[in-house]
């Protein structure tokens, strides 16, 4: 990962962190306001669909909820029942604190055509009256396909939009994405010592009208830890399609839990932050 990073830095004539709008000055026929505006969306639907699939990953992992049929995960009043395979996850107050620095409301629901646990089965999502930070999520399909049983599964989403409260835009987006889930060996339930490991593609449009083709390679697969808010490794190559330039975004910290990523495009390096409020 880091020769890969070395390399991209490298092979450019220079490589200076300068802000978007001197940049912008420096160049006028590659807009770098716009480039990195469209970037960070992908970023943050990156971001928001691993969160809701750990908090998923938790839940068919827990200690009570399948004992019990009910728990607490992520801020989410958590219930099972079997007829069919069903997991809702609600929020009963208008905002509550997921336990990442995000807050959200209203309940997503997680439907198995057969047992949550078992290859092959198909968990379908529905997304009512949910919002993440103040954005309305909806989905016009997302779906995970358990490839082997608790380990390994393929994420499948058509028309996800994330429709900003504070009116700057919405994101939608869809991806085709495989995650692996690495337990922790001393427990057979969720444990902070837990991470997911995520690659394939997320393409979308950003609040800019821009459109982003994000490709994560299994050599350079992105890691989250359970006990982290945001990605600790991981390259991924954005294609700016409407640009003269891509960008890659490498989330590499050291394996160090930090609140950001860095970019490269056209030769410029752009540190930024996953959440401006953390």
């Amino acid at each position: 990962m880091n020769n890969k990073i070395i390399a991209l830095v490298l092979t450019t004539i220079s490589v200076i962190t300068i802000s978007v709008s001197s940049c912008r000055d420096k160049n006028t026929q590659f807009d770098y306001n716009q480039a990195i505006e469209t970037v960070h969306d992908y970023v943050e639907v990156q971001q928001m669909t691993n969160l809701l699939l750990q908090t998923y990953l938790k839940a068919i992992n827990d200690s009570l909820l399948f004992s019990d049929l009910n728990s607490v995960i992520d801020g989410a009043y958590v219930t099972l029942t079997t007829q069919p395979p069903t997991i809702t996850f609600e929020y009963y107050n208008e905002a509550v604190d997921d336990g990442y620095g995000h807050i959200r409301s209203g309940r997503y629901i997680a439907t198995a055509n057969r047992d949550f646990t078992i290859p092959e089965a198909h968990i379908n999502f529905d997304f009512i009256n949910f919002s993440y930070d103040g954005d309305l999520i909806e989905s016009q399909h997302f779906t995970i396909t358990n490839n082997e049983s608790n380990t390994n599964y393929s994420l499948e989403t058509v028309d996800v939009t994330r429709t900003y409260g504070d009116t700057s835009g919405v994101i939608v987006y869809g991806c085709q994405q495989t995650i692996s889930l690495i337990k922790d060996p001393k427990s057979q339930y969720h444990t902070n010592n837990d991470s997911l490991k995520i690659s394939g593609i997320l393409e979308g449009i950003a609040r800019n009208g821009k459109v982003f083709n994000a490709v994560i390679l299994e050599s350079d697969k992105l890691v989250l830890y359970y006990s982290c808010n945001w990605l600790v490794d991981g390259l991924t190559e954005v294609q700016l399609v409407d640009f003269t330039y891509n960008a890659y975004v490498n989330f590499l910290n050291g394996n160090a839990c930090q609140n950001k990523y860095s970019v490269i495009t056209n030769g410029t390096y752009f540190e930024k932050s996953y959440d401006t409020n953390n």
